[in-house]
């Protein structure tokens, strides 16, 4: 079971090559889903290698091979996550909800220990760090994956509490904070992504230091609502502009 989820995230990355790379262009230098992609397939190519390891050994050679083929900032990233976990699942052969957030507390530790990040930033941990602490909140309240799975399917995600420089880069988001009135709700937004719409409110504006709040939107769930609606004669009219 765990090498087929291995082979799934593969298998996303992989198919997802040219989007990644399309999103680089944006603002980096337009490689990530080629370089990702070819990380990923050397570690499909390795599946039947891994059947015998223990879990702890999978993610140490899964460290390994990211960094090795992904290379550069985001293959030093990505295998320092890998092997960082590695280490923290040495000798664990039982797996539960604790040994989930200590996975993922030891990606986080060795992701801040290479580069340095921080929350707010625009890097891996804007995701990880939210999804470590909803996980624990959630295992506090007594709730299984299942529950959270079955709670939250492809509905909002909310980020709160974000506090970042005005100059910061993340598609246009902090700008429209900057913009609004404490406390105010924007207009739903779409960043240069492109992969859902966003309503941000602005908490506090103070020299160069903007904290905001958003709620996204993915845009399957957008599609989805918007085709309920068009289906069941709740829309008559609608815009549709091309790219």
């Amino acid at each position: 079971m765990f090498l087929e989820i291995i082979e799934k995230i593969s298998d996303e990355i992989i198919k997802n090559e040219d989007y990644l790379t399309e999103l680089d262009r944006e603002i980096g230098d337009g490689d990530h889903g080629v370089n990702l992609a070819r990380g990923f397939t050397e570690i499909k190519n390795q599946l039947a290698n891994f059947k015998t390891l223990p879990v702890s050994d999978v993610f140490t050679k899964m460290g390994m091979i990211l960094l090795t083929k992904v290379g550069g900032a985001s293959g030093a990233i990505y295998g320092t996550a890998f092997m960082s976990t590695g280490t923290y699942l040495k000798g664990k052969t039982e797996f539960d909800n604790q040994i989930l957030l200590g996975t993922l507390n030891s990606m986080i530790e060795g992701i801040q220990r290479r580069g340095k990040a921080v929350l707010g930033e625009k890097t891996m941990l804007d995701t990880i760090m939210p999804t470590y602490n909803f996980l624990e909140k959630s295992f506090n309240e007594g709730k299984s994956l299942k529950d959270i799975a079955d709670e939250m399917g492809n509905k909002v995600q909310p980020v709160f509490n974000l506090s970042v420089s005005t100059d910061n880069s993340d598609g246009g988001l902090t700008k429209s904070a900057t913009l609004l009135a404490k406390g105010k709700i924007s207009e739903p937004l779409k960043t240069l992504a492109g992969d859902g719409y966003y309503f941000v409110t602005l908490n506090s504006f103070e020299d160069n230091t903007v904290n905001y709040s958003y709620v996204k939107v993915p845009l399957t769930e957008f599609n989805n609502r918007f085709n309920y609606l068009k289906n069941n004669n709740k829309v008559k009219y609608f815009i549709s502009i091309d790219k």
